[in-house]
């Protein structure tokens, strides 16, 4: 949209076109006095646009609820005077904004919704509010505002004497019909109180101008609650396991059927006559006590899960973490597969072509919505009917090689058998790198991020991305440059990231901006790029956090990055808002760094752990000799997990650390999650993890360190809480030797300090 833009101001320009200017002394904005009754979404707009107007001029601009004569007004939104400008709203695309200057006043105008409360999060998502992204395209384009994340230091307000706005009429709307991000944004910096944090979030959300109207399509049968529904009455619905046993539960879990579960179904069972009634009931606008369909968490009741929206979607994708079911049908219907790795890929696509079509035949109005995904991954040899929507599962930006090959193949099939009617989901986060959390190594990767989605553009309606780093300021450029490609395909992402240096550093953007590039350059490829040759064959294998320390980020390029921050700070001027920036940067990205990559240096680390045991005499509270020896062979790779337990005892409401020693033995991993390290449950490893240290490590090294903190949660229940400590090697083969393993008491969980004791 900016190249659109620019090109139709340029024009305008060159005709000598008249033009408004707006100063601290004329400009006013003007919303109906309705909108603030009803609470439309056109208020917080009118406060969004005074608030940056206000920052520009230097003097509080009002809001008011008419034109006043000789004012230049800013008229947002639908009422008498837009009406009498001839903007019709309701012709635009969602989430589109009519902008249009004329005389003395400049229109912006959109759909905008009823109820909208910018202090909560849900409302605020789904309610239509075209006119504030009108708002946020205005100030982008003629303010020269910048909204790089919430608060002081994220957001680019230059001031000015005027702002001149063309005689013109421009649409803003969005290229991506989908365009949607993750709830979890990560850790925000200490500038953030508590109080605040979720409220930046939102606004973070409606800055980069989230979509409205989400197709919902994520794990649909987890929503139905199969297992609470059918789990006694039909045992046949549920997936048969290789010892002949109907599982009706979580298979993470082993619940029973009464508690929500992951459980997969059995696809050759009468459950697709299920899902098919509760889709007709659905979409016929009955309520979910008619089929039964009960809350999955929390209390009871019947409730249409998120799987079903504006009775337009009805979402049937299968529970995440899909198993075999080992029933003649569904074995018949697995040996008949092209591809072995997409063993369900015809059983699956095929119930949803007969759903879909027994609506049609009946007359049934409503989409259904499915995911390709892994072992469903392929356009099937079944023809699907129209009302069948497809999100498409592949790697995202991180990925590399010939995997990034594979994923383009896989949409470009799919994008084909729908008319270009798909939109994807992209799990490029910690989650989709699977990279230890643990690892607090910023991945800010945004020349990739833009390459990407300006790649697929021509193929999908947009995209759900998922970026979820340990720190938010990681991601947030991530975040930033997809939304900006999701709303004009044709940006210049080159341009887009060195503009946020020059904005963000002003006389440091030169070495910030060899800082975050040299950080990017770094991940794509000595990260993501890692390619490691396994015993299952040749795999990308993000690195173990012992090689992320010891040969990727060391000590030696960590200081080279605390050279260019050093020079930034020097370039500043104390006190600016540029130098508190790249202060903030030295915090969030390069301070974490350093005290992993001084402390991680093989026997240093162990040195370093054994005088801080003398000095602090903690007693452990784990039991056992700490030390074990687990060597796996080859042909041992059938069990996922090799471990030695050991007893740990403890309460509810602590934090506790946990260390130990461990040198490997020419370990290979079999898969990208597998690994040595050390692993504390909460009940006796059926329920969550409450630690997990090492994850990743592999190779042959000799003796170091591994340490981490845990909290225990202080409402836990006590006679469920039967914790157990594991140190494994998990999806790999090799030797690890581990010894000095200790579990320490060290005061109360962050959870709930200020209740009582502290650290």
């Amino acid at each position: 949209m900016k190249t659109k833009l620019l090109t139709l101001l340029a024009m305008v320009a060159a005709m000598g076109s008249p033009a408004i200017v707006l100063t601290g002394d004329n400009v006013e904005v003007v919303v109906s006095a309705d909108a603030r009754k009803s609470r439309l979404a056109t208020w917080f707009a009118a406060e969004e646009m005074t608030n940056f107007l206000s920052r520009v001029f230097g003097r509080r601009i009002p809001i008011v609820n008419a034109p006043g004569p000789g004012m230049a007004s800013v008229v947002l939104g639908t009422n008498e005077w837009s009406e009498a400008a001839g903007i019709d709203v309701l012709s635009l695309p969602r989430d589109a904004a009519v902008m249009l200057s004329r005389g003395s006043r400049v229109f912006i105008a959109g759909v905008d919704g009823f109820g909208f409360r910018p202090d909560r999060r849900k409302p605020t998502i789904n309610i239509e509010r075209g006119t504030l992204n009108g708002v946020y395209e205005f100030l982008e384009r003629f303010a020269g505002c910048r909204f790089y994340f919430p608060g002081e230091l994220g957001e680019v307000v230059p001031r000015r004497e005027s702002i001149v706005v063309p005689e013109c009429r421009l649409v803003a709307k969005p290229d991506f019909i989908v365009r949607e991000s993750t709830a979890s944004l990560g850790e925000w910096p200490e500038e953030y109180a508590d109080s605040e944090r979720e409220r930046m979030g939102v606004m973070f959300m409606l800055r980069m101008r989230y979509q409205t109207r989400k197709i919902p399509c994520c794990h649909g049968q987890f929503h139905s609650g199969f297992c609470k529904r059918f789990g006694k009455t039909h045992p046949e619905y549920f997936r048969l396991t290789e010892k002949g046993v109907r599982h009706i539960g979580d298979p993470l879990r082993d619940k029973v059927p009464d508690k929500w579960s992951l459980t997969s179904v059995c696809n050759s069972s009468g459950i697709w006559d299920e899902i098919y009634a509760d889709a007709r009931s659905y979409f016929l606008g009955e309520g979910p006590e008619v089929r039964g369909v009960l809350v999955q968490r929390g209390e009871k009741g019947f409730e249409w899960g998120p799987q079903a929206r504006y009775r337009e979607y009805y979402d049937v994708m299968p529970n995440d973490g899909m198993h075999k079911c080992f029933c003649d049908g569904c074995q018949a219907a697995y040996a008949r597969a092209k591809d072995p790795s997409n063993y369900a890929n015809e059983l699956v696509w095929g119930r949803v072509a007969d759903l879909a079509r027994r609506l049609k035949a009946e007359g049934v109005k409503g989409t259904i919505t499915m995911m390709s995904y892994v072992p469903y991954r392929n356009v099937p040899d079944v023809e699907l009917p129209d009302n069948v929507a497809v999100m498409v599962c592949t790697g995202g930006p991180w990925v590399r090689g010939q995997a990034s090959e594979r994923s383009m193949e896989t949409l470009r099939s799919w994008s084909e058998n729908r008319g270009g009617k798909v939109w994807l989901w992209h799990n490029t986060g910690r989650y989709g790198a699977m990279v230890s959390r643990s690892v607090d190594v910023p991945s800010p990767t945004p020349r990739a991020f833009g390459r990407h989605y300006k790649e697929i553009a021509p193929l999908a309606l947009g995209a759900y991305c998922s970026n979820n780093s340990p720190r938010f300021l990681h991601s947030a450029m991530n975040y930033y440059v997809f939304y900006k490609v999701a709303w004009d395909n044709a940006v210049d992402v080159d341009a887009l990231v060195d503009e946020y240096h020059r904005l963000m550093f002003g006389p440091a953007a030169a070495p910030m901006g060899r800082f975050l590039d040299s950080l990017e350059r770094k991940w794509m490829e000595e990260v993501m790029g890692n390619v490691e040759d396994t015993p299952l064959g040749e795999m990308a294998v993000p690195p173990s956090e012992f090689r992320f320390w010891s040969q990727i980020y060391t000590l030696g390029f960590v200081k080279e990055l605390d050279a260019l921050v050093r020079e930034a700070e020097r370039l500043v001027a104390p006190g600016s808002i540029e130098s508190r920036r790249v202060a903030l940067f030295r915090r969030e990205f390069l301070s974490p760094m350093f005290a992993h990559a001084e402390s991680y240096d093989g026997g240093g680390s162990v040195r370093r752990e054994l005088d801080r045991r003398a000095s602090a005499r903690r007693p452990s509270v784990a039991g056992g000799t700490g030390e074990a020896v687990i060597e796996v062979r080859a042909d041992m790779t059938n069990r996922v997990n090799h471990k030695v337990r050991f007893p740990v005892s403890l309460s509810p409401g602590r934090r506790y650390r946990i260390s130990y020693f461990v040198r490997c033995h020419d370990v290979r991993l079999v898969h990208k999650w597998g690994g040595v390290g050390a692993c504390v449950w909460e009940n006796e490893g059926r329920d969550r993890a409450l630690a997990v240290t090492g994850q990743g490590l592999c190779g042959t090294f000799d003796w170091i360190c591994q340490s981490a903190e845990f909290d225990v949660p202080q409402d836990i229940e006590p006679a469920a809480f039967k914790p157990r400590l594991d140190v494994r090697v998990s999806r790999a083969v090799g030797k690890a030797e581990f010894k000095g393993l200790v579990v320490e008491d060290v005061g109360t969980a962050r959870s709930v300090r200020g209740k009582g004791e502290v650290k």
